[in-house]
């Protein structure tokens, strides 16, 4: 019977591996070194199968899991007994075992309880040897070792007691552990270290029994440190029989800064830096981020601070603990951040392995399901009289009637940032009292919070954009309290005197129309105040709040006096009019963090509360130092409030992901390279709260993994990697904003016609994904990447640019495009920057450039048809490299290649005119042969070499295959020669078929776009009906192949390789070749798909660089990824042609998406492929008979970039292949496609080198 094995262990460092063990054989005896290894490719979770010899249902099997560390030392979990499981009657038994080190959440039957090692008896070996070795003699503290006698009871009842425990210096992969006086000799107990620096656990304790324990640190190198204490810990029970144990922060001087004064060796040692002794969060007063602690005194003082007021600390106190982030010196602040670190760290590797499914950007165009939506809105807009309220409430009707999944949302989006920009008017000839309004906006704001509570991947997203839109409101009271306060406020000053006075016309439109301008007005008139009538302050404030002078003059009750400053009531008025702040932020802010942290107080611990009054109290801190600090906590607080799904912890986490933003735009362009990668990692975590999605997710594990992993060039270039994918997954996470665009530009035309205001304003609706992107959680991210990136290429020194096509100076007219289509109709010549580049594309004819800010596979099958059609390509890294280019859209420039960078400069239209021949396209003729139809319908491997209707990739693979090495292989093969497509158009099934496909083929030549014409080309070739006695031919030969019996999936796998002939890419390179379509014969290469762990190809000339060299790129999985040019780069690699010196590695993979499969695999193989002065690499199609799986890949763990050993074996093993393929292919220099399996190297196809 097959039994598979799952466990979740997020405790593993790069090079650990976690096992089974267990009783049986196949299990490995109880020997570790015997058991079974389980793939951790889903990390955390590690999963394996075993075929155990058939037996009766109900027989137990007794196993347990192990981490085998990579120094060759093992961990065994920590379990009052082994793990025991009885078969069922089927075939296949699933485990799913939870979590290592703890029970499964499921009934399960166990055995006694025995030792926390395997059971130990004569066939296994003794638990002692997971743990140290103790006697009943004392032992002291100085040995470090746990005190134990005789008499010590062992726990064996369910009671627990739970230990809180604070340990900050650890790294990621080390763990905190308790051993204790239930079992002296058992593994120590692993705690949980979710909640980093806090490591939590349960122990077994009886009512009234004493207990002693100790706790020690399991290093990720196998090294244990344990706490230094006089003794042990002891302590007696009360007759509860559940309780918790607070033990503050245990002494580990070993794992201390060695600039930490140490006391005696028995004496309990405070970490210095830390506040209390304890070191644990107990209340508001003082807070950890970093090593920079922040001890704020009590709450007068931290408010006063928020008011801007002077905050005077105890003298008395020690001043290290209060000025340590403005004076340390270098290496202080880097231990902070070495703690912000391994914070960041353990949050990645804890992260949950959610089901979040891919984040999808919304629909680019107002469908059919919410053209009701937009007629509502634009007519609502057009009335006479329009107010906030009402848009909220209609609002909220448009969203509670959208059926699930609806497009209807994204318009309701649209709009309503439209009006939070003031894009559309809040009032017009309408009156509207505070306490409706307030009602309006906490109903909508309460349903979109309701919706963001179980919303998932885009929907997620889509609702948590809405919030931002909408302010929270309140009850009736809080809005009434709009009016009333305003009106005590005036009475009590006696400000109704003073008719025409600011006061009075602000008062004046409170009454009537507040609106969130009010919270923005009341801070500029306290600024006005405390400046003693400052007006420069009042209208700066303003400004700065998109609020002038004439937005006042034009409210529907003006504002037209300036305050008037009356020092007699200046102290009491302030001090109202800070609580008149309060009733008005009530109202009208969502994401105010002052707000948003005291509507979200109940039910918050102490150690977030008290970070957050940490965040509060230190916004207007200055310098990088505090800014990282700052920043680290945010990030603590999110990951702390994380869990609560109610609107005021959404609010919440709006405001703080609004600060962490301001918080990098702040942070100065001198941050060092640590500083920029720990900000990095902070800001990318962050948007994965806000965006979600396995890829980002993913990103920021790789990313946050390698921090503080050391300096080095290997080092440099995984971090590079890492970077270069975090790139990609934020540009990903800003696509929902330019999918928004045109539908922000068919609502706000409409609107703009029907508004008396003419609202929304051109430029607001032509930037509007612009905007949308630049106030997003993803733009603070980029930034402080960008600055990452540099000093990543200043310690490997590289150049922003990556050459993938050298051409001779080219100029041309430079054309700013989203995307780079075959079919667009531009100047010639032309140079395009393509803001996105896939690898599905061509450039447009007359193009002799192309530039992007995409990584692009050299070896790619977009990067060779560029070499081959003479065109330049290249990719820039450098954000403000792209932006100067951006500047000379519609320019003429000219762009060229120089020490490995490009430089580009405007000219004169003069020399652009004088630019003789045609650009990117090849000079000499193209000729195609066609051969004559076949008798045939397939043609077996032994017969490929000599079957005129095969094609060059066929009759490639046979010539080899008797001269190369018997180390490489080759898939299985054969061919469904050119002519059989005719013969199954000509059948009588298809006749009809034959003459509309002949009729839409006739006029293409007149059409333009003819795309549609195309797809229809396509959808009849895949609609063709099999005729009966060819269809059992190839059933039967395709079956003794490989594919399963009676699965018709082969037959679309063929007709839709037929097909590509006639793709939208495929015409526009024949066409601009001067080959017809229907002179393309398609024959298809039949191979068994090699299920590899490894793709490459290879070029046994440099295509770029050294021709002394050959270039090989390298992906986990299918090669589909790297010829079709996914997003990220592939590992990639030169070395010398004759072997005179090891590969040298360029560049590590950044590529997130790994393709998985098996089963057969049909290849284009047609007469218009490997052409003389023909860019046909990639044109036609190859399609798997099985869907091929997508996997999301983490490179933290991976052996490619982990296991310097194996991929040095790997890299040997490519360039000796490709050396090898060279010459069984007659010295001529080579296109190589292959894969790595189970040991053994393949080659899958080879052509002539372009």
């Amino acid at each position: 019977m097959n039994i598979e094995f799952e466990i979740e262990c997020g405790a593993t460092a790069p090079g650990d591996v976690v096992a089974v063990v267990g009783q049986e054989p196949e299990l490995g005896a109880w020997d570790e070194k015997k058991g079974v290894k389980l793939d951790g490719t889903d990390f955390p979770l590690w999963r394996g199968q075993v075929q155990l010899p058939s037996r009766a249902p109900g027989s137990s099997v007794e196993y347990k899991y192990v981490i085998l560390l990579k120094n060759g030392s093992a961990r065994w979990e920590a379990l009052d007994g082994n793990r025991v499981r009885l078969t069922d009657a089927g075939e296949i038994c699933r485990w799913r075992d939870g979590r290592f080190g703890e029970r499964a959440p499921l009934v399960e039957t166990q055995s006694p309880a025995v030792q926390d090692g395997p059971k130990a008896d004569s066939a296994s070996p003794s638990a002692s040897t997971s743990a140290p070795k103790t006697d009943s003699a004392s032992q002291s503290a100085n040995t470090s070792s746990p005190k134990t006698d005789s008499a010590s009871p062992s726990a064996t009842t369910s009671d627990e007691l739970r230990l809180v425990v604070e340990v900050a210096d650890t790294s990621p992969g080390d763990c905190v552990a308790v051993a204790g006086s239930w079992d002296w000799a058992a593994p120590p107990r692993k705690l949980d270290g979710s909640g980093f620096p806090l490591w939590t656990g349960c122990v077994p304790l009886k009512p009234g029994q004493v207990l002693e324990y100790k706790y020690l640190v399991l290093k990720k190198d196998g090294e244990t440190c344990w706490e230094v204490l006089e003794g042990n810990r002891s302590l007696k029970s009360s007759n509860s029989t559940s309780s918790e144990q607070n033990d503050g922060k245990p002494n580990f001087p070993n794992m201390t800064s060695s600039k930490q004064k140490h006391g005696k060796a028995n004496e309990t040692v405070t970490n210095q830096g830390y506040g209390n002794s304890n070191g644990i969060i107990k209340d508001a007063n003082s807070t950890i981020y970093g090593r920079v602690c922040l001890d704020y005194g009590t709450l007068e003082q931290r408010m006063a601070k928020r008011m801007d007021q002077p905050v005077v600390f105890d003298k008395d106190r020690d001043e290290q603990e209060h000025s340590h982030a403005r004076t340390a010196p270098r290496t202080e602040l880097e231990a902070d951040w070495a703690v912000l670190e391994r914070a960041v760290s353990s949050r990645a590797a804890a992260w949950p392995a959610q089901d979040d499914p891919h984040s999808m950007p919304p629909p680019t165009s107002v469908e059919e399901d919410s053209k009701a939506e937009l007629k509502e809105i634009v007519a609502f807009e057009g009335r006479g009289a329009v107010t906030l309220c009402e848009r909220f409430q209609l609002a909220q009707k448009l969203l509670e009637r959208a059926p699930e999944g609806s497009a209807a949302p994204w318009t309701v989006l649209v709009w309503l940032r439209f009006s939070a920009a003031r894009q559309l008017t809040w009032q017009r000839k309408s009156n509207t009292r505070p306490f409706l309004l307030s009602q309006a906006a906490e109903a909508l704001s309460q349903l979109l919070a309701q919706r963001l509570a179980g919303a998932k991947g885009e929907r997620r997203q889509l609702w948590r954009l809405l919030l931002v839109t909408v302010p929270r409101g309140g009850s009736g009271d809080q809005g009434q309290a709009i009016r009333d306060d305003i009106l005590t406020i005036m009475g009590r000053w006696e400000l109704k005197k003073r008719k025409g006075d600011f006061m009075e016309q602000w008062h004046q439109k409170l009454h009537n129309n507040t609106t969130p301008d009010d919270v923005h007005i009341c801070e500029a008139y306290l600024l006005f105040l405390r400046s003693n009538g400052d007006l420069g302050q009042f209208y700066s404030h303003l400004e700065a709040h998109g609020i002038d002078r004439e937005r006042l003059q034009t409210f529907e009750r003006p504002i037209l006096q300036e305050p008037i400053f009356f020092a007699s009531i200046k102290n009491g008025l302030t001090n109202d009019l800070e609580k008149y702040l309060v009733v008005l932020k009530n109202v009208h802010s969502g994401a105010d963090l002052e707000k948003s942290v005291d509507e979200a107080a109940n039910g918050m611990n102490a150690g977030l509360r008290g970070i957050l009054e940490a965040i509060l109290a230190e916004r207007g801190a200055g310098g990088n130092d505090r800014l990282v600090a700052l920043l680290g906590a945010v990030a603590e607080a999110r990951a702390r409030a994380t869990g609560a799904n109610d609107r005021s912890r959404f609010y919440l986490d709006l405001a703080l992901e609004s600060h962490s933003r301001l918080l990098a735009e702040r942070l100065s362009s001198g941050l060092a390279l640590r500083g920029s990668a720990l900000c990095t990692a902070l800001l990318l975590e962050g948007l994965c709260r806000s965006v979600g999605g396995p890829e980002l997710r993913a990103a920021f594990r790789d990313l946050a993994g390698g921090l503080g992993s050391g300096e080095g060039d290997y080092e440099a270039l995984r971090a590079a990697a890492a970077a270069e994918r975090a790139r990609g997954a934020i540009a990903a996470a800003g696509d929902v904003f330019a999918a928004l665009q045109p539908r922000a530009e068919a609502l706000g035309a409409a609107l703009r016609a029907v508004t008396p205001e003419k609202l929304p304003e051109p430029w607001a609706v032509t930037l509007f994904a612009e905007e949308c992107t630049r106030g997003g959680a993803g733009f603070a991210a980029s930034l402080v990447l960008t600055s990452y990136e540099r000093r990543l290429r200043e310690v490997l020194g590289g150049s922003p640019w990556q050459l993938v096509s050298v051409t001779p100076p080219q100029l041309g007219t430079l054309h700013v495009l989203p995307c780079m289509k075959g079919d667009l109709v531009i100047d010639a010549p032309s140079i395009i920057l393509a803001e996105k580049l896939s690898g599905e594309e061509d450039p447009p004819e007359g193009t002799v450039a192309v530039l992007t800010p995409n990584a692009v596979d050299v070896l790619s099958h977009v990067a060779v048809r560029a070499r081959t059609m003479g065109i330049f390509l290249a990719t820039c890294f450098d954000e403000d490299v792209l932006a100067a280019l951006r500047q000379l859209q519609g320019q003429p420039i000219r762009v060229a290649a120089k020490a490995g960078a490009v430089v580009f400069e405007q000219v004169v239209k003069d020399q652009l005119e004088s630019q003789v021949g045609t650009p990117g396209v090849a000079k000499a003729a193209v000729v195609v042969v066609k051969p004559p139809p076949s008798s045939e319908v397939w043609v077996p491997e032994e017969l490929l070499g000599t079957c005129p209707q095969a094609g060059a990739k066929s009759k490639n693979l046979s010539a080899l295959r008797a001269a190369l090495p018997k180390w490489i292989l080759q898939p299985k093969s054969a061919v469904v020669p050119c002519g059989v497509l005719g013969r199954v158009f000509a059948s009588p099934e298809n006749v009809s078929a034959q003459s509309e496909h002949a009729a839409l083929a006739s006029q293409l030549d007149g059409v333009q776009p003819p795309e549609q014409l195309l797809q229809q080309l396509r959808r009849i070739i895949q609609g063709l009906k099999p005729p009966a006695a060819l269809y059992s031919t190839l059933r039967a030969a395709v079956e003794a192949h490989g594919a399963a019996a009676g699965d018709s999936a082969w037959w679309t796998a063929l007709t839709a390789v037929w097909a590509s002939s006639w793709s939208d890419r495929a015409f526009q390179a024949c066409s601009r070749s001067g080959i017809q379509t229907t002179d393309v014969a398609m024959a298809v290469l039949v191979q068994q798909l090699v299920p590899a762990e490894y793709s490459f190809v290879i070029h046994t000339v440099h295509p770029t660089g050294d021709p002394g060299d050959l270039y090989a790129e390298v992906v986990v999985g299918l090669g589909e990824v790297l010829v079709g040019n996914y997003a990220g780069r592939a590992l990639s690699f030169s070395a010398p042609r004759d072997g005179s010196s090891p590969p040298k590695i360029v560049t590590l993979p950044s590529k997130g998406i790994a393709l998985k499969g098996k089963g057969l695999i049909f290849r284009s193989d047609s007469n218009a492929e490997d052409l003389e002065n023909f860019a046909g690499a990639g044109l036609f199609d190859s399609v798997a008979v099985q869907q091929q799986v997508e996997q999301i890949l983490e490179y933290r763990g991976e052996k490619l970039v982990e296991d310097r050993a194996f991929q040095q074996t790997l890299l040997d093993g490519i360039a000796k292949l490709a050396m090898a393929v060279e010459t069984a292919a007659g010295g001529k220099p080579q296109d190589i496609e292959g894969c790595y399996a189970a040991g053994q190297f393949y080659v899958v196809q080879t052509r002539p080198q372009a």
